[in-house]
């Protein structure tokens, strides 16, 4: 007897193996912007971008040690760094992230100049 399963994580995704990483992207691409972190990142993201599968595969070598950081999210960390795809997603959102924030500086301080 089989039963359907809700859908879960493990088995909710599309039968190609792909995920939407739409979300997670602008979530972590949010976070090092506001931390001010988006050159860094980029950098060590560019650099690394040949070794992604190696990343994946550490990651999931590493899942025990590194369970408290990522709060149990290894698998889904590992999975991201499958394809190089991923990576120039997230790289290209932070900086669209860096852009903006840069144009709401400026238009800041515009607004501020005009009212002086």
């Amino acid at each position: 007897m089989s039963k359907d399963l809700p859908p879960t994580e493990s088995n909710s995704t599309p039968i190609d193996g792909e995920r939407d990483w739409t979300g997670a992207v602008d979530k972590a691409a949010t976070k090092i912007v506001d931390l001010g972190m988006e050159m860094p990142v980029v950098l060590f993201l560019e650099a690394h971008k040949p070794v992604t599968f190696f990343i994946n595969q550490l990651f999931i070598f590493l899942a025990p040690i590194l369970a408290p950081i990522f709060g149990g999210r290894t698998e889904e960390v590992a999975k991201f760094f499958e394809e190089k795809e991923n990576i120039e997603k997230l790289i290209r959102r932070i900086e669209e992230k860096a852009e903006e924030k840069k144009l709401e500086a400026r238009l800041l301080k515009w607004q501020r100049k005009g009212r002086r």
